[in-house]
């Protein structure tokens, strides 16, 4: 009974340590696709942005021309 008793304490400890170990690293690997997603999304907004704002311009100048 002691010998199960001493072999399984430091199993538990040896998966606890790798399962410490693949959370951390899925925690990093998420943080880095969160980020490349929202990278993704702010430039296509700026993209939209940046359509609405030149559109806007050239329809100023050629209602201005048309004074």
């Amino acid at each position: 009974m002691t010998t199960t008793m001493d072999i399984r304490q430091p199993l538990q400890v040896m998966a606890t340590a790798i399962l410490t170990l693949v959370l951390w690293v899925l925690g990093i690997v998420w943080h880095i696709v969160k980020e490349i997603i929202n990278g993704v999304y702010r430039m296509a907004i700026g993209f939209i942005v940046l359509l609405v704002s030149v559109v806007g311009f050239i329809g100023l100048i050629l209602w201005l021309l048309t004074l």
